[in-house]
């Protein structure tokens, strides 16, 4: 075999002219500490125009530098002569390296891809075999669904690489593509985020490969990955009260008129790579940028403005990307500024944004401390119409009169991290104080209570930070309680922001919770949304939002949704959605919600793992959750979105980012029989989740599935086994000696008929089994059974039950005092 390189290490890039019949990717850098990312191309010589398997005597590793990287493959559609190279990827697999050894055969029927000048009958990797704990394995068997595609990738249906690398068979099922023919001579960039990995393992990244022509392959492993801030435009605050007005109509876009303003969670030392606004506009433009505010200067030196983008209008009535590169002063600093992003919408336009989505590249080790910093011009009113806001050079004013005025803003801490100090930046010169409040409202409880504290004091017309490291309840549990900041104001200061101190968590852990405390969520429309917190709870009228954070590799697994629902007429109701920015004609798409159901004057908790569009995908969608309260009096403390990895995370050999529809359950996966677990099995049920004309579905629409008891789901007039009778009342009548059993009827009949009764008599409390049990009765029609004489010895006792029966067959006879069921002898 022979072989041609050249070197640029300082580049981390290597390009190989290799004479083989396949292909295994392995980058290897012996300095990863100080490298991110190594790109490798990967000639193909011979064989053409079939699949061949890896060849591990080229074997390409790489030691992970963290627990997530980006895999992509790049190649051009056409070849120098101008021929279509039809390339496709199959069994993409990154294993560890020990694994990858352990498990290698040769495969029959691809003899051409073991010939010179390949290596002679050099064994792949066998992904098929058990005991193969991929870090990824994706065979690509009904989609393409862990790939970002680019314009010009897709899934291939019709022919594969065989999934079986044993024996060289089943080769029925799909690939990724790399171009269609009419896509031209363009260059195909597909790429996966890969999680799991651990940190100093060395790794291989091994593939079959398709190819017409002889054309090379590029491949790059990424340890930069950026954090995509995903904000939906509908969750940015008006700017100023009775100036700035939002109408969005529960459309999903944000539409009006004036300024409107989101905090950015950022990072010290991170650097801001992009600036991204998707938007519809017709005729005005609308404009997006990235601001801070200077803490050492007061005056028209602020806000600065970093980055800018402004739409321009089309006429095809679909959202556009508008985007920038270029920012200045793009390196975070926190501890001298305070950060936001802004969207105008100039009076008189018909824009409608979309999003805005800003791409973060965060320090490779977190600050300790690290700092959640809150520009207060992202506060919004506590009170609608009571609370009134002011903008001054980049500072939020209250206008609120007598005053002082409320304002809130949600704070995102990360799990197990803990709270230090908490900051107040501020100008007063004035003889009134400024007080800010970080707020822990828990989950299951009605109320909240303040951690920390900290008041403006004095009067300078200097900018001052005020401190407080008074922290009740440090340590932050998202899994226990929600966390937001509340301002109180009074007129004549200006306010630049908060700052929350905490140590961070010794471990960043893969799975966790974008934790939103309800209150802050801002009213939908300026016109009619009203909110109105009671005890640090979320109440008013009637729509509120809130952007939800996600990551790409990650999948949303449950919703968590803690309310007070004590109004036997209102429920509350949450909404997860998603928005497809690349058309407008769908509108938001609904992922998840949860509903309360009558009257309780607790907390309740409401969960759903029902979640539809699992993967969370930043390029294509936006996400945001929205609470409808009604006109009702109910509260909500908050909601989780909670996430995991990409992955089989339930152990049922599926993907929950690729074909699995629920990640939590392993009876739920592509072809599961249906059980009684009240959620539709099988993912491949093109109408999943609906489980209609399944066993778990109500299809009479009598309020029962066959889950349930109905015996008949196509009859309405019967719909289950009758509930226990209910009232059993004894009476023994000395002067005739007769005995009379009378009940009432149970709850639930099982059908419009009224049920028959059984009378079981027995002379052992604990037995109504045959033969200490008798049948004082069968199948009587009315609500008594009257014994004319019943023996009893002196000392001894008879002891009754009365059971129901209807269509769908036997009712419960109850159960004892331990809950367990009561089983009695079948009459007659």
């Amino acid at each position: 075999m022979s072989r041609c390189w050249s070197g640029r290490p300082r580049r981390l890039w290597v390009h190989l002219c290799l004479a083989a019949a396949g292909f295994l990717l392995a980058l290897f850098f012996p300095r990863l500490a100080a490298a991110q990312s190594l790109k490798k191309t990967v000639d193909r010589h011979f064989p053409a125009f079939q699949y061949c398997p890896i060849d591990p005597a080229l074997t390409l590793s790489f030691t992970a530098a963290g627990p997530e990287a980006i895999l992509t493959f790049t190649t051009n559609n056409f070849d120098s002569t101008g021929s279509w190279n039809a390339q496709a990827l199959d069994n993409i697999a990154v294993v560890e390296q020990s694994v990858f050894q352990a498990h290698q055969v040769v495969t029959p029927g691809f003899e051409g891809c073991y010939i010179s000048p390949g290596t002679p009958n050099t064994p792949g990797y066998d992904f098929s075999a058990v005991s193969t704990p991929e870090a990824f394995l994706d065979l690509f068997d009904a989609n393409a669904g862990a790939w970002s595609l680019g314009p010009f990738g897709f899934f291939q249906n019709f022919n594969s690489a065989p999934r079986d690398p044993a024996t060289g068979t089943d080769t029925s099922f799909g690939a990724l593509g790399l171009g269609h023919t009419d896509d031209g001579p363009v260059s195909v960039s597909v790429s996966t985020h890969i999680t799991g990995l651990l940190t100093g393992h060395t790794y291989v990244v091994t593939g079959w490969w398709y190819t017409q022509n002889l054309e090379p392959l590029d491949i790059t492993i990424d340890f930069s990955i950026p954090r995509a801030l995903n904000l939906a435009a509908l969750a940015f605050a008006p700017r100023a009260s009775g100036t700035d007005f939002i109408s969005t109509s529960g459309s999903g876009v944000l539409t009006g008129s004036g300024t409107f303003i989101a905090p950015l969670p950022l990072t010290q030392g991170a650097t801001i790579q992009s600036l991204e606004m998707d938007a519809f506009d017709f005729d005005i433009g609308a404009t997006a940028r990235i601001e801070r505010i200077d803490t050492q200067v007061f005056g028209p030196a602020n806000p600065q403005v970093l980055a800018s983008v402004t739409s321009s209008p089309f006429g095809d009535f679909l959202p556009h990307s508008f985007t920038t590169s270029t920012i200045a002063n793009a390196v975070v600093d926190l501890t001298r500024y305070f950060y936001y992003a802004s969207i105008t919408i100039p009076p008189g336009s018909s824009s409608q944004v979309y999003r805005v989505s800003i791409s973060v590249s965060d320090p490779a080790t977190p600050p300790s401390p690290s700092t959640a910093a809150v520009a207060a011009a992202a506060f919004d009113p506590e009170t609608t119409s009571v609370d009134l806001k002011g903008f001054d050079s980049g500072t939020m004013t209250s206008t609120t009169s007598p005053g002082p005025g409320r304002f809130l803003a949600p704070v995102r801490l990360p799990q197990a991290a803990t709270v230090q100090a908490v900051r107040l930046v501020a100008r007063d010169a004035v003889a009134t104080d400024a007080t800010a409040r970080l707020i822990r409202v828990p989950n299951n409880a009605f109320g909240g209570s303040v951690m920390a504290s900290i008041a403006t004091s004095g009067s300078s017309t200097s900018v001052r930070t005020f401190s407080t490291t008074t922290i009740t309840t440090p340590a932050i549990d998202n899994g226990t309680a929600y966390y937001y900041l509340q301002l109180e104001v009074p007129t004549g200061l200006q306010i630049y922001g908060v700052r929350v101190e905490y140590a961070p968590p010794a471990n960043t852990p893969t799975t966790g919770a974008d934790s939103l405390a309800a209150v802050p969520f801002l009213p939908d429309d300026s016109s009619f949304d009203r909110r109105a917190p009671l005890s640090n709870a979320l109440a008013g009228q009637a729509r509120f939002n809130m952007s939800v954070l996600l990551q790409d590799g990650r999948q949303v697994q449950r919703l968590h949704m803690h309310v007070r629902d004590n109004d036997a007429n209102g429920d509350v109701t949450v909404f997860l959605y998603r928005y497809d920015v690349t058309t407008a004609s769908v509108g938001p798409q609904l992922m998840a919600r949860l509903q309360t159901a009558g009257a309780l004057s607790t907390v309740q908790e409401v969960v759903t793992d029902t979640i539809i569009g699992r993967k969370v995908d930043n390029a294509r969608y936006f996400y945001f959750a929205q609470f409808y309260m009604g006109l009702d009096p109910v509260q909500a403390n908050g909601l989780q979105v909670e996430y995991a990895p990409c992955g089989d995370n339930d152990g049922d050999g599926f993907d929950g980012c690729v074909n699995d529809c629920n990640d939590l359950r392993a009876a739920v996966h592509p072809g599961a029989a249906e059980v009684c677990d009240g959620v539709l099995d099988d993912c491949n049920n093109p109408f999943w989740p609906d489980t209609s004309g399944t066993i778990e579905g109500d299809d009479d629409f009598d309020g029962f599935s066959e889950c349930q008891g109905d015996c008949n789901d196509s009859d309405s007039t019967v719909w289950s086994p009758p509930g226990e009778a209910q009232s059993l009342l004894i009476t023994y009548t000395v002067t005739s000696g007769a005995t009379t059993i009378q009940w009432s009827a149970p709850a639930n009949t099982g059908g419009t008929a009224a049920p028959v009764y059984d009378t079981l008599l027995s002379s052992v409390k604990s037995n109504f089994n045959s033969p200490s049990g008798v049948c004082a009765e069968t199948n009587g029609a009315d609500l008594s059974t009257i014994l004319a004489s019943l023996a009893v010895p002196a000392g001894q006792a008879r002891f009754f039950l009365v059971r129901a029966e209807g269509a769908c067959g036997q009712g419960s006879l109850g159960t004892t005092s331990a809950g367990t069921q009561i089983t009695g002898r079948t009459c007659p």
